[in-house]
């Protein structure tokens, strides 16, 4: 299985909260797509809100 840049989606938090690499989150946001920008990823969540699951 072959992964690229298209299938990564960069985050950008409102307050960012310390979770572990593993821990299951749901994150909300706006979802962008940058078209233009080649220093960023293609899909941008920005504002997100992150909730750790129990």
């Amino acid at each position: 299985m072959v992964s690229g840049i298209e299938t990564a989606t960069e985050l950008n938090f409102s307050n960012p909260l310390n979770f572990e690499t593993d821990a299951i989150v749901t994150i909300t946001g706006v979802l962008k797509l940058n078209s233009n920008n080649v220093a960023y990823f293609n899909y941008i969540l920005a504002g997100g809100a992150a909730v750790l699951a129990d």
